[in-house]
């Protein structure tokens, strides 16, 4: 609030205060009067107060240097989710691809088709500026059956890819039923290995989104096909989210600079290495195939001893984007 402003409100209290003085003979009149009778000076105090409330209105409003009581939300910005008066269906994952051009969208709960155990739907993509709606519309089944019938592929959700016209970038994502914009995994964000076991390459891992503890959860997956038969995990999420195995720590080292420990868990036949870069926590980790329980393979056997050697060049070649 400028000087201006400051003064022209003492002043106009100061015009309120000296017409209110009055003398107490006037005053105890006017309370012990009946209702109709008014003090004379009432009417004028009235006005005073009209003039100052309406006077300090303006003078806020007035006011350039005080932003914070003139300023308002900018109508320009707005992640309101553009409009769909077609959805009625709330799809349950979102994958961008590295691009930020396309995504991923898994819906439903039952495969594709016309049957009775199936489901079809359409989907309409509504982009504006600030935000994008991706809406989908159960499609009505026309087959119909007098029969009971017994669905047994059932839980298996169908997935959609949907081209954006530009790509996603910090644009609020909407399915149109949910008011709130929905998670985005982001495949930008998924850490690369640039170093892989013999017979593994980046094509061969699977990489599926931790949905049950948020966008920056991710696993990467592939089945090694050299030595005894081993799975290779690379696992990320936000740096504190780790949670130790129940096991034993057997060693601890360095990647990238960074305080690493290596663990045993699952009756000796896993090995991990966690480490907290990039504000992530990490891990790349090692489970034997145990396919004979009478005699499952361990880390005690000589043979599987280079598998530690591999895990950590794995871990010491992973990038993050």
């Amino acid at each position: 609030m400028t000087l201006d402003v400051e003064d022209r409100l003492r002043r106009t209290l100061h015009d309120v205060a000296s017409r209110l003085e009055v003398g107490d003979d006037e005053l105890n009149h006017a309370r012990r009067g009946p209702v109709a009778s008014r003090p004379r000076w009432l009417p004028l105090a009235i006005a005073a107060v009209v003039v100052l409330v309406v006077g300090a209105a303006a003078a806020l409003t007035g006011s350039d240097d005080d932003a914070s009581v003139v300023a308002g939300p900018d109508p320009a910005v707005t992640t309101t989710p553009p409009a769909s008066s077609m959805a009625d269906t709330s799809w349950t994952l979102a994958i961008l691809s590295s691009d930020g051009m396309t995504l991923e969208i898994t819906v439903g709960i039952r495969p594709a088709g016309e049957g009775p155990c199936e489901q079809q739907f359409r989907y309409e993509v509504t982009e504006t500026e600030h935000a994008v709606t991706v809406a989908f519309a159960e499609v009505e089944q026309t087959t119909t059956t007098t029969e009971p019938v017994a669905c047994d592929d059932v839980l298996r959700p169908q997935s959609f890819e949907i081209e954006l016209d530009s790509p996603l970038g910090d644009r609020a994502l909407y399915d149109g039923v949910q008011p709130q914009p929905r998670q985005v995994w982001r495949l930008a964000e998924v850490v690369a290995p640039t170093v892989l076991p013999d017979g593994v390459t980046a094509d061969d891992l699977r990489r599926s989104p931790g949905t049950d503890f948020g966008p920056a959860h991710w696993s990467q997956h592939a089945d090694v096909p050299s030595g005894p038969g081993w799975d290779l995990w690379i696992d990320q999420g936000r740096a504190g989210s780790f949670t130790p195995p129940s096991g034993d720590v057997i060693a601890t080292t360095e990647i990238h600079g960074n305080e690493a420990t290596i663990y045993e868990y699952f009756n000796h036949t896993g090995h991990m290495v966690h480490w907290t870069e990039g504000g992530l926590d990490i891990t790349v980790r090692a489970e034997l195939h145990t396919a004979n329980m009478s005699e499952p393979q361990t880390f005690a056997n000589p043979d599987v001893a280079f598998i530690d050697d591999v895990l950590l060049r794995v871990a010491d070649g992973i990038a993050i984007q």
